[in-house]
């Protein structure tokens, strides 16, 4: 069974409607694996303050009208052809992600060259946040990040999640939806990359990957409620949610924070209840977080890489 967009936004019985609080930001950070750019007219432009992200200035943005539907591309270009970033002046935060490699360790996945598995090249991202922008879902995974003992930098929203699930050897990248995302539900664009047996590593950007879409909100008793979508039949764009379905299952995130430990339930879509579905806690590697299913079965999650941004608060903030 599909359901549209509106109906899954309406799901029942899911969410928990709050306002968050107004935090006291006085200017925006920046991540260190992350170059900002975006204002909002002029009197942004003349207290922006300009920026250095390994090494590459970052220019105040220009004061003509946007494309909000093309400056994505337009700043890729610019960034690349220029080593600057461009944006676009909207009611947006805009973050570039540049093109990153992720060194591995060389321990995980036998069998080919050092040469072919230490390194990941994922490409750039773009993504927006919307100005003041905050969320009591985001809050909470940011606890959840931090029961689990993950860096997650120094912005407030993560912009980009990434690591290696060993239990099928795939890369799994996970970028936050600016455009898609609310207050009381957030939206993260999943690519799941296959390992390459012919070349010895993962390639990612490839018709092989795999496209899956996670809506997070947040129980009526305040859990973490994260709905699965995956594509429609004959879908070919990843970027709208309009062209994924929900999936069979559902999960919920239950932090136990005496115990540093998040335990995860299995909510069927067509049932009410929760079936418990392992738990989730801090790894025994350095960026990694131990997995254990109902049956007492262990993975990880390796490389864990989260990339964060703030969004820009205004001065009647």
């Amino acid at each position: 069974m599909s359901l549209s967009v509106g109906a899954i936004k309406s799901y029942s019985g899911t969410t928990n409607v709050q306002t968050p609080s107004k935090r006291a930001v006085a200017a925006p950070q920046q991540n260190d694996s992350a170059v900002s750019f975006g204002n909002n007219g002029l009197r942004r432009a003349r207290n922006w303050t300009l920026a250095t992200i390994m090494g590459v200035p970052v220019a105040v943005c220009s004061l003509s009208s946007c494309d909000k539907d093309g400056w994505l591309a337009s700043a890729k270009a610019e960034a690349y052809v220029t080593g600057k970033d461009s944006c676009c002046c909207c009611n947006n935060h805009g973050y570039y992600i540049p093109d990153t490699i992720i060194k591995r360790d060389t321990t995980f996945l036998p069998g080919d060259t050092i040469e072919k598995r230490d390194t990941i090249f994922i490409p750039g991202d773009s993504v927006y946040i919307k100005d003041n922008y905050g969320s009591p879902v985001i809050d909470t995974l940011n606890a959840i990040l931090d029961d689990l003992d993950i860096d997650r930098g120094k912005g407030y929203v993560p912009l980009r999640i990434s690591f290696i699930d060993e239990q099928n050897s795939k890369f799994r990248k996970n970028v936050f939806d600016g455009k898609a995302s609310g207050i009381d539900q957030v939206i993260y664009k999943a690519t799941n990359t296959p390992w390459d047996e012919d070349m010895g590593r993962y390639i990612v950007g490839t018709p092989a990957d795999e496209h899956e879409m996670y809506m997070l909100s947040l129980t009526e008793d305040g859990k973490l409620y994260v709905t699965k979508l995956i594509p429609k039949n004959g879908a070919t764009n990843y970027d709208k949610i309009d062209n994924f379905m929900m999936a069979p299952t559902n999960f919920v995130f239950d932090r136990d924070r005496a115990a540093k430990l998040i335990r995860k339930f299995d909510v069927a879509r067509d049932q009410v209840g929760r079936q418990y579905g392992g738990t989730y806690e801090k790894g025994d590697l350095p960026k990694s977080i131990m997995i254990t299913n109902p049956y007492d079965t262990k993975w990880r999650y390796t490389d864990i890489n989260v990339v964060s941004g703030d969004p820009y608060y205004g001065e009647n903030e």
